[in-house]
């Protein structure tokens, strides 16, 4: 079986990682033209003021010719420190905060030269504490989506901005499912009357499912979906597996 081919992504999504929980090897784009406003150089987390976009300043050497693998991380601001600051104040009530965050300030503020090597090494903090066991290599050509796109190249779903409805503070009605007839199979040990519905995200042949669990702020922002996997993690800790396999079906 050909396995997925993905982007890189900075601090990725839950529906990133349950990609990644669903099989034992994918492979991440690294010769593509760098693109702008995607999720390669950017997060979302949930703070008291709703969904906060964390973005990572990068440098081009080469233009706008330059490729990812290419990409320089610029310090000119200290955004990692900023950024590790504004997870401290989003998550330091999260159930499971403190029992993985020493590991993750650590990646963060480290001064890595390239943002492939921080996205490398965000990814395998995630891969180790949920327990997941998957190869990651990288492309060594670069191929061009095919239209339609194969039902295996991931790279502008799980990535793209537009693509994503975590840019959506709210799902529109539409998205959104009734799980009464599903409580009996929540993933995650989670009070049956707060699991009012269970928010899908149809995208070409996949169809993403997004479990609400209980978050830091959900009794005055609701559910937010799709954030970066820290979420889940900070959250859920070890239940937080589960909910991952039941994201998204094979594919």
């Amino acid at each position: 079986m050909t396995p997925p081919l993905l982007s890189t992504a900075y601090l990725p999504s839950v529906a990133y990682m349950a990609v990644l929980a669903r099989h034992g090897s994918v492979v991440l784009e690294q010769k593509e033209t760098f693109p702008k406003q995607t999720f390669r150089n950017r997060a979302a987390i949930a703070t008291g003021n709703g969904m906060l976009m964390l973005n990572v300043p990068v440098v081009r050497p080469c233009g706008n010719h330059t490729r990812t693998e290419q990409m320089i991380l610029s310090y000119n601001e200290p955004w990692h420190i900023r950024h590790w600051r504004a997870i401290v104040a989003a998550y330091s009530a999260a159930p499971y905060f403190l029992y993985y965050r020493d590991e993750l300030e650590q990646i963060l503020l480290q001064r890595h030269e390239r943002l492939l090597d921080l996205n490398d090494a965000l990814l395998h903090y995630l891969l180790k504490k949920f327990k997941i066991d998957c190869q990651i290599t990288y492309t060594d050509t670069f191929t061009p989506p095919t239209d339609p796109p194969s039902p295996t190249d991931l790279r502008t779903l799980l990535t793209d901005k537009h693509t994503l409805p975590i840019l959506n503070s709210q799902f529109s009605t539409s998205q959104k499912a009734s799980a009464d007839g599903q409580l009996e199979d929540m993933p995650y040990s989670e009070p049956k009357q707060r699991l009012k519905e269970i928010f899908n995200f149809q995208f070409s042949i996949f169809n993403f499912q997004f479990y609400p669990y209980p978050q830091v702020f959900d009794t005055r922002l609701g559910f937010l979906p799709n954030l970066s996997a820290i979420d889940l993690l900070f959250n859920l800790g070890p239940e937080a597996k589960p909910l991952l396999l039941q994201t998204t079906p094979d594919l």
